[in-house]
């Protein structure tokens, strides 16, 4: 097995004090969105400061493989401040499953979220 240090990389800790980082998006100013796979989604900005939780996300369902899962942003972020997440969403069964959320951030400060598919177990566009 080659690790990764054989290959001239140096590993770098940005920040400290994530639960299970699970995904990160890149936002154009150089800092970026963290999701915590226990349904935070947290801000790190350039210097490695680390926001607290940022509000407005739904429900998310935690435990086993789920969570707050995957992120990623627009590629016109700078003009849509759009966000795209996957997570686990609790079910009226009591199961759980995997939703995407598509979310803008006028101000930078909260989301407004729309849920944007749900498999329970079959794919279907929400209303």
């Amino acid at each position: 097995m080659r690790r990764f240090y054989t290959q001239g990389l140096e590993l770098v800790e940005l920040t400290s004090g994530l639960e299970i980082p699970w995904s990160m998006a890149f936002l154009p100013d150089g800092s970026m969105l963290v999701t915590e796979r226990v349904g935070r989604l947290r801000h790190i900005d350039s210097e490695g400061l680390l926001s607290g939780p940022i509000s407005g996300l739904p429900l998310i369902a935690q435990g086993g493989e789920g969570g707050l899962l995957g992120i990623a942003i627009a590629p016109d972020f700078s003009q849509s401040r759009r966000v795209f997440w996957s997570y686990s969403e609790p079910a009226a069964s009591g199961q759980q499953g995997t939703s995407s959320a598509v979310a803008s951030s006028p101000t930078g400060r909260y989301f407004h979220v729309q849920r944007a598919a749900v498999c329970l177990p079959v794919c279907v566009a929400s209303p």
